[in-house]
């Protein structure tokens, strides 16, 4: 997913027309690089488990007409990641506080939901 398929997938959500609401769109770039150093722990969990190598560095977003690909699996970026910009797109409107808190746990329900376990080897102290 490209970031402008994000912004305008947020958009969407409020109903509103992509590029017809500047402070929106001014907000999105600032938006999406908190969102994407919120979802690298989620996304380095995928990576483990597939057997790639862990994401280090984040791109960073200028614009939301960027075409550039958010480093993130799809089930991240397609399924998550739109919850979390319509909470943030919500919350500066007054009349919508509770809809942005209830997007926003969407997104975290999401994250938690889709986000595969790591089996990890423990080891065990006998204090005996």
């Amino acid at each position: 997913m490209t970031v402008r398929e994000l912004y305008e997938q947020g958009c969407l959500l409020v109903y509103e027309i992509p590029d017809d609401d500047e402070d929106i769109k001014d907000a999105f770039p600032t938006i999406l690089n908190h969102l994407m150093n919120i979802c690298l722990p989620y996304e380095n969990q995928f990576r483990k488990i597939r057997g790639q190598d862990r994401l280090l560095n984040l791109p960073i977003c200028k614009s939301a007409d960027e075409q550039f690909e958010i480093p993130f699996c799809e089930e991240i970026a397609r399924m998550a990641m739109p919850y979390a910009v319509q909470s943030k797109f919500l919350e500066a409107d007054d009349d919508k506080k509770a809809e942005s808190v209830l997007a926003y746990n969407k997104f975290t329900e999401m994250l938690g939901n889709i986000t595969p376990a790591v089996e990890t080897e423990m080891e065990w102290y006998d204090d005996a």
